[in-house]
């Protein structure tokens, strides 16, 4: 009875946890969020790379 409550909790915490990344997916793909900060990062090492 114990592990069917652990498989529960972690078939739901899974479940929940796909929802949450798919949600976040389309949210990065509808605002380019995923490209702006790598533009960023890249921008960063720019000005490390001049400043040192």
């Amino acid at each position: 009875m114990c592990c069917l409550v652990v498989y529960w909790v972690f078939f739901s915490y899974l479940a929940s946890f796909c929802v949450v990344s798919t949600q976040l997916v389309h949210l990065t793909a509808n605002y380019s969020a995923i490209d702006f900060a790598y533009f960023d990062l890249s921008e960063l090492k720019e000005l490390k790379r001049s400043l040192a």
